[in-house]
């Protein structure tokens, strides 16, 4: 939460500087997923990447690992206890599409509205009642922006959210 209190002041007073670079999506979803496993463990949330090793994309490293990291991170949070977390990368066209899909409460139609307003941010408590700030998903928007990629947001109340996100080539 603290990463991400300073990365949205950060945004805001436009000092986030954007460092493209090559970097293997591979290594760091691996990263991510070493770092969430014990809060997935604790709710018996299964971690699984069908990232393949050498995915090559230009990005900025540090910007795509908080993306990831907030993605994740919501997708244990909102998870019902036994079961699967995805995430997955591929190319369309000129771009990677990478998702992060769960199994757990869902965002209703109008929360999926809200979140898509630039300056909304929503609060709401996990499956075992885990806080959060709200603006993880703003930094992911604002953070995808900056790559010039787009983030979308699919969900069922009570059965499943999948975030995707876009890397152009």
């Amino acid at each position: 939460m603290l990463e991400n209190l300073t990365s949205w002041s950060r945004i805001q007073r436009g000092v986030i500087l954007f460092s493209p670079g090559q970097i293997d999506l591979f290594e760091i979803v691996e990263d991510i997923l070493e770092l969430y496993f014990p809060s997935a463990e604790k709710k018996s949330v299964k971690l699984i990447s069908s990232v393949q090793k050498q995915t090559i994309l230009s990005a900025d490293s540090n910007m795509l690992r908080t993306i990831l990291r907030n993605l994740v991170s919501n997708a244990i949070k909102f998870s019902f206890h036994n079961t699967e977390m995805h995430i997955t990368a591929w190319k369309e066209k000129n771009y990677m599409k990478i998702s992060v899909s769960n199994h757990g409460i869902g965002i209703s139609k109008e929360d999926i509205l809200r979140l898509q307003n630039k300056n909304d941010c929503i609060s709401t408590p996990g499956t075992d009642n885990e806080k959060g700030s709200g603006i993880g998903l703003s930094i992911c928007k604002e953070f995808v922006r900056r790559h010039n990629g787009t983030l979308e947001i699919e969900s069922e109340q009570g059965q499943q959210t999948t975030v995707s996100f876009t890397i152009p080539f």
